[in-house]
């Protein structure tokens, strides 16, 4: 005979075996699936590990090109730099060559003015050399000055065209060039001559006066012009102003006059 504790552990044994059959029963249907989530995991592996090559390269591929981005926007951008520079360079030489022409210009105002305000100085002092003052000649008592500038008159006469021709030689200077002896003291006298001819061209009573006030003082029918001429020729050549070959033309012009 049983007794009732084998009974009772009779029945919880048959009340347990269902409930461990049916939690085996999970555990292997749960361990299915964990295998089958383990067997895809395993395959996604499988494919990444025969991936890493071409991943590794798809990386680098995208790393040399980032790369090469960076590095041709590093050498425009060097690039830009070395255009401005030269673009500054370029501008500042350009400004300093400005600068250096406008000194320059500047430098040759201020000798202009200068060689200008010497000229009216020194033309001012010629005037005050060839003028007479008060005192000088019984002539003027006049309470003014009065200045007379040499003038002289040359008439030349064609025989062969029947025509005359005048020159007025007014002040000026004796230079050592051979082709240009005379220069002109000032280009006022300049503008005067030319007043002067048109003036003689225009009035004949004018200008017969004009001749005739200078054929009374003609320096040729002067007794001691060719001494004069002489002396002359002595202090140009002693200057070195004018060589032999002029020399010897200015002697034979002057034979030829009676």
């Amino acid at each position: 005979f049983f007794s009732r504790d084998d009974t009772i552990k009779s029945r919880i044994i048959e009340d347990l075996i269902p409930h461990l059959e049916n939690h085996f029963s999970y555990l292997k249907e749960e361990g299915n699936k964990f295998l089958e989530a383990l067997d895809s995991l395993y395959q996604r592996f499988l494919e990444l590990k025969n991936r890493v090559g071409q991943i590794d390269k798809e990386a680098r591929q995208k790393l040399d090109q980032i790369r090469n981005k960076l590095d041709q926007k590093l050498f425009e951008r060097d690039q830009l730099l070395s255009e401005f520079q030269n673009e500054k360079i370029e501008k500042l030489s350009k400004l300093e060559e400005l600068r250096s022409k406008i000194e320059t210009l500047f430098n040759n105002i201020k000798e202009i003015i200068q060689i200008k305000q010497n000229n009216c100085l020194q033309e001012a002092q010629d005037l005050a050399n060839w003028s007479l003052t008060d005192n000088q000649s019984e002539l003027f008592s006049r309470p003014i000055q009065w200045i007379y500038l040499p003038i002289y008159t040359i008439f030349i006469e064609n025989v062969d065209k029947k025509e005359e021709y005048m020159n007025l030689v007014f002040p000026g200077y004796i230079n050592n060039n051979p082709n240009n002896l005379y220069e002109i003291a000032s280009e006022v006298f300049n503008d005067l001559r030319n007043i002067l001819n048109k003036k003689l061209e225009e009035d004949m009573a004018l200008r017969s006066n004009f001749e005739f006030s200078c054929e009374r003082k003609n320096l040729i029918k002067d007794p001691n012009f060719k001494k004069m001429i002489q002396m002359g020729i002595s202090n140009l050549r002693n200057k070195s102003f004018i060589n032999d070959f002029i020399e010897s033309n200015i002697k034979e012009n002057l034979n030829s006059i009676p």
